[in-house]
């Protein structure tokens, strides 16, 4: 499979899993509604379900260009490499959409605002993006 298409399954593939366990801990109470659905309602007003549905699209995407762009730097990918590799869109998440959308960097140091990104992005994204990629 070409690498870039390789690097966007992988990407999408980590998002869905993410996506699934934001939607499952919101649907049993374990954390507030996916941020990916706050951002949409902030760009587009809230509609449900569409602001849910167009919100986890949007998100997927971006788990597809984040990893097709590892995909395309990292030469060998791997499991640490893909651990490293997560803390990129957590910056990303913390430097450019938390001011966006709250006003604030590292979304105002809140412990569940520094904790989920790194659980999220990094251990269950990332390492799921570098093993993907290091298979063949």
């Amino acid at each position: 499979m070409d690498r870039i298409v390789k690097g966007l399954t992988a990407g999408a593939i980590g998002a869905v899993i993410l996506a699934t366990i934001m939607f499952l801990m919101f649907l049993l109470n374990l954390g507030g509604m996916p941020g990916f659905v706050g951002i949409q309602r902030r760009m587009m007003g809230e509609n449900v379900p569409v602001d849910f549905i167009l919100g986890t699209i949007g998100f997927i995407a971006a788990g597809a260009i984040w990893g097709m762009i590892y995909s395309q730097i990292v030469k060998k990918p791997s499991v640490i490499s893909g651990l490293l590799y997560g803390f990129v869109p957590t910056c990303f998440l913390w430097l450019v959409i938390s001011p966006l959308m709250k006003g604030v960097i590292f979304n105002g140091f809140a412990l569940q605002g520094i904790v989920f990104p790194i659980i999220f992005n990094v251990l269950i994204w990332g390492s799921f993006v570098g093993w993907f990629l290091s298979r063949d």
